[in-house]
């Protein structure tokens, strides 16, 4: 039985048709926990062929991004991430075109 929504979200992030749903859910996570820590500048994020992509603001945010890898792989661990852990090669940060 649910009894709030949210039990309603978690199951519908693990219908196997909307696996891609749960990635979304998964950046939010990620963002949520690494901003909690570290003022980043991240423009976006995204999942494609095995990488797990940050598109970064400034230089500097992108080497402490970097230095936060292992922090990004136990954020992982949240099971709505579970896809992405399994698939993920490598995490990369592409500096974006706007800085601010």
């Amino acid at each position: 039985m649910i009894h709030d929504s949210k039990q309603l979200i978690h199951l519908i992030y693990k219908i196997p048709a909307l696996k891609k749903l749960s990635n979304y859910r998964c950046f939010e996570l990620i963002l949520e926990n690494i901003e909690a820590h570290i003022p980043l500048k991240v423009e976006n994020l995204q999942f494609r062929k095995g990488k797990l992509i940050f598109y970064i603001r400034h230089p500097t945010v992108k080497l402490l991004l970097l230095s936060k890898k292992e922090d990004i792989y136990k954020i992982l661990n949240f099971e709505e991430c579970q896809y992405i852990k399994e698939n993920i090669k490598c995490i990369e940060c592409i500096l974006s075109d706007n800085f601010s």
